[in-house]
């Protein structure tokens, strides 16, 4: 899976949560740029959803910025 991919579809499900997605924040921690914990959980459901993945239990509370999670679900997509 092209990591592209992941981002633009990660741009667009944060946008409709109302997170404002910035290349240049895609290091910084979730909670810098906005996200709150409900917010998180929704944009992850919302990605593996999208991907036709499912994040183990124990991931989640490691994921703490968006590249986090990209890489996270570059290596499901595997």
């Amino acid at each position: 899976m092209e990591k592209i991919e992941i981002i633009n579809t990660l741009k667009k499900i944060a946008t409709n949560r109302g997170v404002r997605f910035d290349a240049k924040d895609i290091n910084r921690p979730l909670k810098e740029i906005g996200v709150d914990s409900l917010t998180g959980i929704s944009i992850i459901v919302d990605m593996e959803s999208a991907f036709n993945i499912t994040i183990p239990d124990d991931k989640l509370t490691t994921i703490k910025t968006f590249n986090e999670l990209i890489d996270l679900i570059v290596e499901l997509a595997k």
